[in-house]
């Protein structure tokens, strides 16, 4: 029985095309990322710097808009468990990519769109239909053929860690609008971009393991991360509750297909014919669900 964390009625066009923005954003975020990498940057450090970036930006947005801060209760403890959740997801995927090719890590990260439509499923928030599956199945076989995947020598730690953050997205996903439904997006997203903040700066102070970039061009490149990170990431989390988890879960498949299309514009990477495959299969299948469930 659904407690009404999907959404209501058919997909609004304007929040879709907002998601689709959110994704251009991480997509960018991930290409400035590698800059900032080649630059002296770690990915602890980046983790920190992205998520307290995400913080105040909502923060500033709360401000601006003259929101009053509740009183801190049982709503706020309610976020604190989706702060964890941002940060074990953020820390398992780091330690994917240090252990996995970047390709494999996204691959697998990438189920959670299946574990998200399961789970929406089981939950009676949406219906496991066959457009549903369809678009899943597919949208995963565009997006192996967009980041190219192979897998001699892979690592099983690697695989896990990409695998657990898939799930501890899922459950951010899935358990967003359910928790603390008496805040408002914002809030709520600004709660939980800071506590997950707060976990990684204070185990960045207490281990010293942070690591900055060493040049201009790495700081220009931080920059635009942690501001494309932020934006990305916050309007994620307020248009979730309008488009439901699995609607969401579905239209970021696009992110890695942005990451190979900003790859091109902006640092010169080449994509090959099956790549540009992949990327059109990817948006074909996200966009004919999208249609689909209009339709409904």
């Amino acid at each position: 029985m659904s407690n009404g964390s999907g959404p209501k009625t058919s997909t609004p066009w304007l929040p879709l095309l907002g998601l689709i923005f959110c994704s251009a954003c991480l997509g960018s975020a991930h290409v400035f990322a590698r800059l900032s990498y080649a630059h002296g940057l770690n990915v602890l450090t980046a983790a920190g710097a992205r998520l307290t970036c995400a913080s105040v930006l909502v923060f500033v947005y709360l401000r601006v808009r003259g929101v009053t801060f509740p009183r801190l209760g049982k709503a706020y403890r309610a976020t604190f468990l989706l702060g964890l959740l941002a940060c074990a997801q953020t820390v398992a995927l780091q330690i994917a990519v240090l252990n996995l090719p970047v390709a494999i890590a996204i691959l697998f990260f990438y189920t959670f769109p299946f574990f998200t439509g399961l789970a929406s499923a089981w939950l009676g928030d949406d219906r496991l239909s066959a457009a549903l599956m369809f678009a899943l199945l597919a949208a995963f076989a565009g997006l192996a053929l967009v980041v190219g995947v192979d897998f001699a020598g892979v690592s099983l730690a690697g695989l896990a860690a990409a695998l657990a953050a898939s799930v501890f997205f899922t459950l951010t996903l899935i358990l967003t609008p359910r928790l603390a439904p008496e805040l408002s997006p914002p809030m709520r997203t600004f709660f939980m971009m800071s506590l997950a903040a707060g976990i990684l700066l204070v185990v960045l102070t207490g281990t010293g393991g942070y690591s900055l970039p060493t040049s201009h061009t790495g700081w220009m490149a931080f920059s635009a991360f942690a501001l494309l990170y932020g934006l990305g990431i916050n309007g994620v989390f307020m248009l979730l509750p309008k488009l439901g988890a699995t609607q969401t879960a579905v239209a970021l498949n696009l992110e890695p297909v942005m990451v190979a299309l900003i790859g091109f514009f902006v640092v010169g990477e080449v994509l090959s014919p099956l790549q540009m495959v992949g990327a059109l299969v990817v948006v074909s299948s996200v966009m004919a669900f999208q249609l689909t469930a209009r339709k409904r």
